[in-house]
Protein backbone atom coordinates (compact mmCIF):
# COMPACT_ATOMS: atom_id res chain seq x y z
CA UNK A 1 0.00 0.00 0.00
CA UNK A 2 0.84 3.41 -0.53
CA UNK A 3 2.97 5.76 2.53
CA UNK A 4 2.28 9.27 2.50
CA UNK A 5 4.96 11.64 3.74
CA UNK A 6 4.26 14.51 5.48
CA UNK A 7 6.97 17.60 6.11
CA UNK A 8 6.74 20.50 7.98
CA UNK A 9 9.26 22.81 6.40
CA UNK A 10 10.54 25.43 9.33
CA UNK A 11 12.51 28.35 7.09
CA UNK A 12 14.62 30.55 8.63
CA UNK A 13 17.07 31.56 6.19
CA UNK A 14 17.43 31.72 2.58
CA UNK A 15 15.42 31.08 -0.33
CA UNK A 16 14.79 27.46 -2.19
CA UNK A 17 16.80 25.78 0.20
CA UNK A 18 14.62 22.77 -0.30
CA UNK A 19 12.94 23.72 -3.80
CA UNK A 20 15.07 20.45 -5.56
CA UNK A 21 12.16 18.29 -4.67
CA UNK A 22 12.03 15.36 -7.20
CA UNK A 23 8.04 15.10 -6.87
CA UNK A 24 5.99 16.75 -9.61
CA UNK A 25 4.78 20.04 -8.30
CA UNK A 26 1.29 19.01 -7.70
CA UNK A 27 2.69 17.06 -5.09
CA UNK A 28 3.85 20.07 -3.02
CA UNK A 29 0.86 21.20 -0.45
CA UNK A 30 2.25 24.79 0.91
CA UNK A 31 0.96 24.96 4.27
CA UNK A 32 0.66 28.99 4.25
CA UNK A 33 2.79 31.69 3.36
CA UNK A 34 6.06 32.37 3.41
CA UNK A 35 8.16 34.39 5.79
CA UNK A 36 9.73 37.56 5.02
CA UNK A 37 13.81 36.14 3.66
CA UNK A 38 16.94 37.83 5.13
CA UNK A 39 20.07 35.45 5.18
CA UNK A 40 23.49 36.36 3.97
CA UNK A 41 24.41 34.65 0.53
CA UNK A 42 25.60 30.87 1.27
CA UNK A 43 28.50 29.05 -1.04
CA UNK A 44 27.38 26.16 0.21
CA UNK A 45 24.28 24.76 2.23
CA UNK A 46 24.44 21.69 4.00
CA UNK A 47 21.36 19.02 5.57
CA UNK A 48 21.75 16.98 8.33
CA UNK A 49 19.01 14.66 9.12
CA UNK A 50 18.14 13.19 12.95
CA UNK A 51 16.15 10.76 13.76
CA UNK A 52 13.65 11.06 16.51
CA UNK A 53 14.60 8.57 19.33
CA UNK A 54 11.56 8.37 21.23
CA UNK A 55 7.85 8.69 20.22
CA UNK A 56 4.23 8.22 21.94
CA UNK A 57 0.76 9.41 21.65
CA UNK A 58 -1.51 11.61 24.42
CA UNK A 59 -5.05 10.62 24.00
CA UNK A 60 -7.92 12.05 26.68
CA UNK A 61 -10.53 9.65 25.49
CA UNK A 62 -11.68 6.76 27.98
CA UNK A 63 -9.54 4.50 29.92
CA UNK A 64 -6.67 6.36 28.10
CA UNK A 65 -6.58 8.48 30.48
CA UNK A 66 -5.11 6.37 32.53
CA UNK A 67 -1.68 3.82 32.68
CA UNK A 68 -3.64 1.72 30.11
CA UNK A 69 -2.31 1.60 26.56
CA UNK A 70 1.12 0.66 25.87
CA UNK A 71 2.09 3.19 24.10
CA UNK A 72 5.92 3.01 23.71
CA UNK A 73 5.17 -0.39 21.58
CA UNK A 74 2.75 1.04 19.20
CA UNK A 75 3.32 1.44 15.73
CA UNK A 76 0.88 3.93 15.16
CA UNK A 77 0.94 6.93 16.42
CA UNK A 78 -2.33 9.52 15.90
CA UNK A 79 -2.69 13.44 15.75
CA UNK A 80 -6.56 13.90 15.34
CA UNK A 81 -9.27 16.72 15.79
CA UNK A 82 -12.17 14.40 17.03
CA UNK A 83 -10.44 12.59 19.92
CA UNK A 84 -7.85 15.22 20.89
CA UNK A 85 -4.71 12.94 20.02
CA UNK A 86 -1.26 14.69 20.43
CA UNK A 87 2.16 13.34 19.05
CA UNK A 88 5.36 13.69 20.90
CA UNK A 89 9.02 13.66 19.66
CA UNK A 90 12.62 13.27 21.06
CA UNK A 91 15.41 13.99 19.00
CA UNK A 92 18.92 13.55 20.17
CA UNK A 93 21.59 17.28 19.05
CA UNK A 94 24.81 17.01 18.93
CA UNK A 95 27.20 19.83 20.06
CA UNK A 96 26.67 21.36 16.48
CA UNK A 97 23.12 21.00 16.12
CA UNK A 98 22.41 22.86 19.36
CA UNK A 99 24.96 25.13 18.04
CA UNK A 100 22.78 25.98 15.50
CA UNK A 101 19.90 27.08 17.80
CA UNK A 102 21.83 29.59 19.26
CA UNK A 103 21.17 33.35 18.04
CA UNK A 104 23.39 34.40 14.94
CA UNK A 105 24.14 30.98 13.97
CA UNK A 106 24.20 30.12 10.41
CA UNK A 107 20.83 27.99 10.52
CA UNK A 108 18.57 28.18 7.21
CA UNK A 109 15.81 25.95 8.39
CA UNK A 110 14.48 22.99 9.95
CA UNK A 111 12.48 20.45 8.39
CA UNK A 112 10.33 17.80 10.37
CA UNK A 113 9.09 14.76 8.58
CA UNK A 114 6.69 12.27 9.36
CA UNK A 115 5.35 9.02 7.53
CA UNK A 116 1.72 8.59 7.72
CA UNK A 117 -0.35 4.87 7.14
CA UNK A 118 -3.46 5.02 5.00
CA UNK A 119 -5.57 2.09 4.51
CA UNK A 120 -2.73 -0.44 5.44
CA UNK A 121 -2.95 -1.16 9.11
CA UNK A 122 -5.30 -3.49 11.31
CA UNK A 123 -9.04 -1.99 11.38
CA UNK A 124 -9.18 0.94 9.72
CA UNK A 125 -6.69 4.30 9.46
CA UNK A 126 -7.55 5.84 6.59
CA UNK A 127 -6.21 9.64 6.82
CA UNK A 128 -8.32 12.96 6.97
CA UNK A 129 -7.84 16.39 6.01
CA UNK A 130 -6.16 17.86 9.30
CA UNK A 131 -4.77 20.41 10.37
CA UNK A 132 -2.14 20.46 12.92
CA UNK A 133 0.31 22.54 14.96
CA UNK A 134 3.94 22.20 16.47
CA UNK A 135 5.35 23.81 19.42
CA UNK A 136 8.76 22.97 21.40
CA UNK A 137 7.54 20.73 24.16
CA UNK A 138 9.87 19.70 27.54
CA UNK A 139 12.01 16.83 27.25
CA UNK A 140 11.21 15.29 30.59
CA UNK A 141 9.20 12.63 29.55
CA UNK A 142 9.19 8.37 29.05
CA UNK A 143 8.22 6.77 25.82
CA UNK A 144 7.62 3.66 27.79
CA UNK A 145 8.03 0.09 26.81
CA UNK A 146 5.95 -2.51 24.80
CA UNK A 147 5.00 -4.58 27.74
CA UNK A 148 4.33 -1.96 30.63
CA UNK A 149 1.69 0.60 30.75
CA UNK A 150 4.45 2.91 31.17
CA UNK A 151 5.58 6.60 29.89
CA UNK A 152 3.97 9.76 28.87
CA UNK A 153 -0.22 9.81 28.41
CA UNK A 154 -2.63 12.51 28.54
CA UNK A 155 -2.03 13.27 32.76
CA UNK A 156 0.86 11.99 33.41
CA UNK A 157 4.43 12.13 31.60
CA UNK A 158 7.03 9.69 33.88
CA UNK A 159 6.47 7.03 34.93
CA UNK A 160 9.08 3.96 35.37
CA UNK A 161 6.87 0.88 35.94
CA UNK A 162 3.55 -0.30 36.65
CA UNK A 163 3.37 0.45 40.44
CA UNK A 164 5.77 3.29 40.68
CA UNK A 165 4.16 5.93 42.94
CA UNK A 166 6.49 8.40 41.69
CA UNK A 167 4.80 9.21 38.81
CA UNK A 168 5.40 13.14 37.23
CA UNK A 169 2.30 14.67 35.50
CA UNK A 170 2.12 17.07 33.00
CA UNK A 171 1.80 20.46 33.91
CA UNK A 172 -1.60 20.80 32.39
CA UNK A 173 -3.01 17.35 30.76
CA UNK A 174 -2.32 16.70 27.63
CA UNK A 175 0.94 18.88 28.04
CA UNK A 176 -0.98 22.29 27.51
CA UNK A 177 0.92 24.03 30.47
CA UNK A 178 3.40 26.92 29.89
CA UNK A 179 5.83 24.27 31.89
CA UNK A 180 5.05 21.72 29.14
CA UNK A 181 5.41 23.15 25.74
CA UNK A 182 5.98 26.61 23.83
CA UNK A 183 3.28 29.35 24.55
CA UNK A 184 2.93 29.62 20.42
CA UNK A 185 3.59 27.45 17.95
CA UNK A 186 6.78 27.08 15.84
CA UNK A 187 5.19 25.56 13.08
CA UNK A 188 1.28 24.74 11.38
CA UNK A 189 0.74 22.52 8.89
CA UNK A 190 -2.48 21.73 7.05
CA UNK A 191 -2.76 18.48 5.28
CA UNK A 192 -5.68 17.80 2.53
CA UNK A 193 -7.51 14.26 1.64
CA UNK A 194 -5.22 11.98 0.54
CA UNK A 195 -5.46 8.85 -1.63
CA UNK A 196 -2.05 7.52 -2.09
CA UNK A 197 1.03 8.68 -3.31
CA UNK A 198 3.49 11.19 -1.53
CA UNK A 199 2.56 14.66 -0.45
CA UNK A 200 4.78 17.26 0.81
CA UNK A 201 2.85 19.47 3.33
CA UNK A 202 5.54 22.63 3.98
CA UNK A 203 4.88 25.07 7.15
CA UNK A 204 6.82 28.10 7.46
CA UNK A 205 7.98 30.37 10.13
CA UNK A 206 10.24 33.32 11.27
CA UNK A 207 13.36 33.61 12.82
CA UNK A 208 12.47 34.42 16.01
CA UNK A 209 10.17 31.77 16.62
CA UNK A 210 13.53 29.77 16.79
CA UNK A 211 12.92 31.23 20.19
CA UNK A 212 10.98 28.75 21.60
CA UNK A 213 13.53 25.76 20.92
CA UNK A 214 16.42 27.42 22.41
CA UNK A 215 14.27 27.63 25.55
CA UNK A 216 13.15 23.92 25.50
CA UNK A 217 16.65 22.48 23.85
CA UNK A 218 18.06 20.60 27.47
CA UNK A 219 20.51 17.83 27.90
CA UNK A 220 21.26 17.39 24.44
CA UNK A 221 18.00 16.44 23.08
CA UNK A 222 14.87 18.75 21.50
CA UNK A 223 10.92 17.57 21.91
CA UNK A 224 8.23 18.88 19.66
CA UNK A 225 4.63 17.64 20.35
CA UNK A 226 1.83 17.89 17.95
CA UNK A 227 -1.42 19.35 17.95
CA UNK A 228 -4.55 18.95 16.13
CA UNK A 229 -6.55 22.04 14.90
CA UNK A 230 -8.93 21.14 12.65
CA UNK A 231 -10.51 17.89 10.60
CA UNK A 232 -9.97 14.31 10.74
CA UNK A 233 -6.92 12.35 11.91
CA UNK A 234 -3.60 11.59 10.45
CA UNK A 235 -2.23 7.93 11.54
CA UNK A 236 1.62 8.26 11.66
CA UNK A 237 4.23 5.56 11.67
CA UNK A 238 6.04 5.39 14.66
CA UNK A 239 9.78 4.09 14.90
CA UNK A 240 8.84 1.28 16.48
CA UNK A 241 6.76 0.92 13.01
CA UNK A 242 9.82 1.52 10.95
CA UNK A 243 8.45 5.10 10.60
CA UNK A 244 11.02 7.28 12.63
CA UNK A 245 10.40 11.27 12.38
CA UNK A 246 13.15 13.12 11.55
CA UNK A 247 14.31 17.04 12.29
CA UNK A 248 16.44 17.47 9.54
CA UNK A 249 19.00 21.47 10.16
CA UNK A 250 19.94 22.76 6.66
CA UNK A 251 22.40 25.32 7.59
CA UNK A 252 25.04 27.39 5.93
CA UNK A 253 28.40 25.30 5.98
CA UNK A 254 30.70 27.27 3.77
CA UNK A 255 29.48 31.25 4.16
Amino acid sequence: MPWLVATLLVLAGCDRVFSADPRPPDAAIDAGPDAPIDAAPCNEVTTTPVLAIADTMLLPEGTNQNPSIRYGGSQIINIGQSSDSRVLWRFPLSIELLDLLAPGSQLRGLRLTISLRNNDCPGTCTNGATNFQVFAARNEWLEGTATQYTGAAWYRRIQTSETDPNVMNWQVPGANGAMDRSPTPIAEAIVPVMTGGDVVVNATLDLAKLDALRMRRSGGELSLIAVPTFGGTLFLKSREGNGAASLSFTYCASP
